[in-house]
């Protein structure tokens, strides 16, 4: 194998004993062979991690989180990947043999595309498909998009990419930065939304991948408590709209928002707080209390938007806030 592998595969496991060494071996069992295969085990107590130190392959390593939650498993693995390329793998989850394989000619063919995804089979505990599942037509076959900027709108509104699916460029994930440590169910989401703002994505329409949903095992499942997680995570996501380089391009990405190219930056970001509350959830009206609070508090880009659009703009960030409020507060 040479000094640096074509492609570093990143594995977080957690209490996935009934799954990781399948998981693990349909990595190793690609018919790309110049992979290393880092697997972080993030302080299982069910024997998960003897059950990969017992895969004899000199290409898998594996580190040991004394502590679970102590590290980011993922960002652990991302530091000592070495690879041109880095795929993502989750311990529960499969691929097909020829999955790398498919995804580097993309790659190699398609300079422009920094992230490549396929499509996803749902499979049950047992790896038989799965229907009916939370996850059933998330994933589903549909979803390609023309260009970034489709994707980004996709992206406005919610994931639609399975993160054991994707291989991308290594040195787009440098400049990008890895996941964010505070977002457990929508890091994926909020490195793709980076991804997409520099570079093209593509989702081949194989099913190579095969996502398990067994029962609540999966962080991003459904249930009240991860619901409002997941509302609370998608603000801080939708806030990539609201700074460069996502935000000098508002009006490209939301042609429908009345925004003008030619038009103060501030204003326009403010235009678009206004259209996140009426076109979204609740979580775009938390952004644009969020985004509109920070404008009206600074004198020089409050002056900015009343000059523009008025002292309506300042009366909808208190109609939308007492919403917000009344929200909140019902019981």
């Amino acid at each position: 194998m040479n000094s640096q592998p074509l492609v570093s595969v990143v594995i977080p496991s957690y209490q996935h004993a009934a799954y990781v060494q399948r998981a693990v071996e349909s990595v190793l069992e690609q018919t790309v062979k110049d992979i290393e295969v880092i697997v972080v085990d993030d302080g299982s107590t069910d024997g998960t991690p003897d059950i990969v130190s017992r895969i004899p392959d000199p290409r898998l390593r594996l580190i040991r989180c004394a502590e679970n939650r102590r590290e980011h498993a993922r960002n652990l693995g991302l530091g000592m990947a070495t690879g041109r390329y880095v795929a993502f793998q989750n311990s529960d989850d499969e691929w097909s043999p020829d999955k790398l394989a498919q995804q580097l000619n993309v790659l190699e063919d398609r300079p422009e595309v920094g992230a490549s995804f396929t499509e996803v089979v749902i499979i049950d505990g047992t790896g038989l498909p799965a229907a009916n599942t939370w996850a059933t037509g998330i994933f589903s076959d549909g979803k390609t998009k023309p260009s970034a900027e489709e994707w980004l709108r996709a992206f406005f509104k919610g994931n639609c990419l399975c993160i054991s699916s994707a291989v991308v460029r290594h040195h787009l994930l440098d400049r990008i930065g890895i996941f964010r440590p505070s977002l457990v169910t929508l890091s994926d989401l909020d490195m793709w939304i980076r991804f997409a703002a520099i570079s093209e994505l593509d989702v081949m329409p194989e099913p190579l991948t095969f996502m398990r949903v067994d029962g609540d095992r999966n962080l991003s499942g459904p249930g009240e408590t991860k619901a409002v997680r997941t509302m609370f995570e998608m603000v801080d996501v939708l806030e990539n709209f609201a700074r460069p380089p996502l935000l000098h391009r508002l009006p490209t990405l939301f042609p429908d928002a009345n925004l003008a190219a030619k038009q103060d930056p501030i204003v326009n970001l403010a235009l678009f707080a206004g259209y996140a509350a009426a076109n979204g959830g609740l979580a775009h009206r938390f952004l644009a209390d969020r985004v509109l609070s920070r404008l009206i508090d600074d004198p020089e880009n409050r002056k900015k938007i009343v000059d523009a659009c008025g002292s309506g703009a300042i009366k909808f960030f208190w109609q939308n806030r007492s919403k917000l409020i009344a929200v909140s507060t019902k019981k």
